[in-house]
């Protein structure tokens, strides 16, 4: 990229295994008539000058010269003097000097693992911190097996995290070969470095797609909570009080929330009718009266509907299922009642504290209900013809 007739700007296509590399690219350079000024992060700039032979050193750069320590790279500069390197610049990573006649090479002692691969280990280390609630599971988030396995949202999250991980874990491994090598051997060829600017931006396009995925994965997070049901009429509810000829009173509440996914389809539905009744309550402590709203004949079924043809989806959302309510303190215990279990027809079927709350594990869907009505044998025969048959 040219700026002006005197500036020339190159992409840093350097690492610090390419610090041989890096001296051999800038004497072909300085031939062309173009010498280093400035080394960055993601760019090299280039003034212009008469075309010369020039021998440079590039060094690895020591922790104690990076940030504002002067008197440090003071110490190091003219320690450099002394050995015929002439400073031109330098970053986090590169120390370049002029070689006017210095034997000095290459301390490969400061290629240390942890330094070589730092930005590697860091683009991993956000991907699994973006994936850690999914890791974590209940715990984190509720019910979080049956959201995501259901959620063709959630499952392209999962699975372009997990391709981001096979990718760089790819990268680490070519790099790990290549610094092997260098550990090895004194030089390296020239022509490399047009193929290390293919593999900087291949590292560039990591890190651009790690950082966007930690950061859509954040938002997805934080909006988890706000993927509420929504209201619905009650003609779109597959079971609702209606089936059970339960008078519905003047006020009445539906909503109903679905995902689907390749693997599994979630559905869940409420329904909820009352009276509300306004009464004068006295409080003793002001000496005032105030209005308080309450519900008066209310009744209400909540149940949901998770669907997969896969045996092992199954049995693992059960167990969350089983799971997830242990963790409120709800406790579920296989119903040993033959004549409900037969009414049922399921493979498995789990009661609640509470009585009228279900768990129907059948071979293809589970079915949990919580509702005010009995689970005798025509009310069941109701449920099963509108969300099991």
């Amino acid at each position: 990229m040219r700026k002006g007739e005197n500036k020339l700007i190159k992409i840093n296509a350097f690492d610090l295994l390419d610090a041989e590399k890096l001296e051999q690219y800038l004497s072909k350079m300085a031939m062309e008539g173009w010498m280093i000024s400035k080394v960055g992060r993601i760019f090299l700039t280039f003034e212009k000058t008469d075309p010369k032979a020039m021998k440079f050193f590039v060094d690895i750069t020591d922790k104690n010269l990076v940030g504002d320590n002067y008197t440090a790279t003071k110490d190091y500069i003219e320690a450099a003097k002394k050995e015929n390197l002439e400073h031109i610049c330098g970053n986090e990573k590169f120390q370049i000097f002029i070689n006017r006649g210095s034997k000095k090479s290459i301390d490969k002692s400061k290629l240390k693992l942890s330094k070589v691969f730092a930005e590697e280990f860091g683009i991993m280390s956000n991907i699994l911190f973006a994936l850690l609630p999914f890791l974590l599971g209940q715990s984190f988030m509720g019910d979080s097996f049956i959201q995501f396995i259901s959620s063709n949202f959630f499952m392209l999250w999962i699975g372009s995290g997990a391709i981001l991980i096979l990718y760089n874990l790819l990268l680490i491994i070519l790099k790990f070969i290549r610094y092997k090598k260098v550990m090895r051997e004194d030089n390296h060829s020239l022509e490399e470095v047009r193929y290390r600017r293919h593999n900087y931006l291949l590292n560039k396009y990591s890190l651009l797609a790690s950082t966007l995925f930690v950061i859509f994965s954040l938002i997805s997070i934080l909006s988890i909570g706000l993927d509420n049901p929504s209201n619905t009429s009650k003609d779109k509810l597959p079971l609702s009080l209606g089936d059970f000829n339960i008078d519905i009173q003047e006020s009445r509440d539906t909503t109903k929330k679905i995902s689907s996914s390749y693997f599994a389809k979630y559905a869940d539905y409420y329904d909820y009718t009352y009276k509300e009744v306004s009464k004068v309550v006295y409080d003793e402590e002001s000496g005032s009266e105030y209005e308080e709203s309450e519900d008066e004949n209310a009744t209400m079924i909540s149940y949901s509907i998770f669907e997969s043809k896969y045996d092992k989806i199954i049995n693992k959302a059960k167990y969350s299922l089983l799971d997830q309510y242990n963790e409120y303190e709800v406790n579920y215990q296989k119903v040993t009642d033959n004549d409900e279990l037969n009414n049922w027809g399921a493979k498995e079927v789990y009661a609640g504290d509470f009585i009228y709350d279900r768990i129907v594990v059948y071979d293809d869907r589970i079915i949990t209900i919580s509702s005010d009505i009995d689970y005798n044998k025509e009310n069941i025969n109701i449920i099963k013809s509108k969300i099991v048959n």
